[in-house]
């Protein structure tokens, strides 16, 4: 009886272990399969099973034995081949290595690799696009921020002139206030000197021509 090709037993088997279904699984009700593109994959998957740690020797395998990509809703990619399905073992048979198209290895290779730098650099693109709007988005809230210290700050200046002008006002209104008290509240010595001195003859009586001797010198 004959069995499969090693490399798509291999797959087929790692597929059906349910302790390696966090790394390699059955997806779209088992039409197809998915893989974590990570570290631990590339150790626990490739290189036991396929003595391999490259992810793009893997891939190139499974474009020589006619596997196909897709994307699903969430943008991860997946792998499907008409007789490789869940279920069905005895179409593992039906899969052969490189008839299914006319390219050699190599080429099939280069375009595994890149679609597969293609898919990555559209991923950093996405990502830094998506960092852009996030800075974009900061900047918009930093000037509005700025924007209302400016007003904060010039409603503040306005308030201190205005406080500036009333304490000047207020102290120039004091000043009059204290000088007027002063003045009116001498009145009363200022009217008795000036009703004493008014009517008092000069140092020198003009009758005589003799000292006149001041009132308040007895």
């Amino acid at each position: 009886m004959k069995n499969p090709k090693k490399f798509i037993l291999n797959l087929y088997e790692i597929l059906e272990d349910p302790n390696l279904q966090y790394l390699v699984y059955w997806v779209d009700n088992g039409q197809a399969f998915s893989f974590q593109r990570n570290s631990e994959f590339e150790t626990r998957i490739l290189q036991k099973y396929f003595r391999t740690t490259n992810v793009h020797s893997f891939l190139r395998q499974l474009c020589l034995y006619g596997f196909k990509m897709r994307k699903n809703d969430k943008n991860s990619k997946e792998y499907y081949h008409q007789n490789f399905k869940k279920g069905r073992f005895k179409d593992l048979l039906k899969i052969k290595r490189g008839n299914h198209t006319n390219q050699n290895p190599d080429q099939q290779f280069n375009i595994a690799g890149f679609a597969e730098q293609n898919f990555l650099l559209q991923e950093k693109l996405k990502y830094l696009q998506e960092q852009q709007q996030i800075i974009q988005q900061q900047l918009r809230i930093q000037c509005q921020i700025q924007l209302l210290i400016a007003q904060k700050i010039g409603k503040i200046v306005d308030l201190f002139v205005v406080l500036k002008e009333f304490h000047e006002n207020e102290t120039q209104q004091r000043f009059k206030f204290t000088f007027l008290s002063v003045l009116f509240g001498y009145k009363p010595s200022m009217e008795f000197l000036q009703d004493t001195f008014i009517d008092m003859n000069s140092p020198m009586s003009e009758f005589l021509f003799s000292p006149n001797v001041f009132p308040f010198i007895q």
